[in-house]
């Protein structure tokens, strides 16, 4: 550097420095905003899955109701749908309710859509729960859990699973580890959820039916 200032050339480099340095802290920044974000989104992705298992829960657990039948609970081929039967009312025991749980994707909105399809009047005990026409004029359509992810489109797969298994005779199963001599079941329902991304593991709930 001369006595009397800069030269063209020390300014210039000076100038790519600077610019250099500011490109480096806007990358970092720009990183560590998106990181920031998906952390926010993957944590209500997954606060969205566990209230999705606490509702889950309280209707899968209507099966078998009042009628106590191995039949009142199955699901499809491709684990995505769950049929189940009960009595809402014991004083009315030959009025039977169906419902179904059935998903649907809305690849513009970015949701998840689990419904709950009711039936009544197609609904008796012996019906196999799977015949029922759900999109019928008898048939009520409500959204129960709504899910957002990125990551949704048409052909995504269902991010609840249902899995209907069978203890052996000698043993039962009991909701919330409650001492054995309670009521308990035979029966109980394995719900999978997926994780935002296939890397993560898939979150898992068991759902002790205690009237099958």
């Amino acid at each position: 550097m001369k006595k009397n200032g800069f030269t063209i050339l020390e300014l210039l480099v000076g100038l790519v420095v600077a610019m250099l340095c500011m490109i480096m802290m806007l990358m970092t920044f720009k990183q560590i905003s998106k990181v920031s974000l998906e952390s926010s989104l993957d944590a209500d992705y997954d606060t969205q899955v566990q209230l999705g298992m606490l509702v889950l829960q309280k209707v899968i657990q209507n099966a078998g109701y009042g009628s106590g039948q191995t039949t009142d609970i199955k699901v499809n081929s491709t684990n995505d749908m769950l049929y189940l039967r009960f009595i809402p009312n014991v004083n009315n025991p030959l009025a039977y309710t169906c419902q179904a749980l059935g998903y649907a994707n809305d690849p513009i909105k970015k949701e998840y859509k689990l419904f709950l399809f009711e039936n009544s009047v197609n609904c008796g005990a012996s019906t196999d729960l799977a015949t029922i026409d759900w999109t019928n004029t008898n048939t009520t359509k409500s959204p129960l859990i709504t899910i957002k992810n990125k990551n949704i489109e048409a052909a995504t797969p269902a991010v609840f699973k249902f899995y209907v298994e069978n203890l052996a005779s000698d043993k039962k199963c009991t909701p919330y580890g409650i001492s054995p001599d309670n009521p308990s079941g035979s029966t109980y329902v394995t719900v999978h959820a997926a994780g935002q991304y296939s890397s993560i593991k898939n979150i898992q709930s068991s759902i002790c039916l205690n009237n099958i």
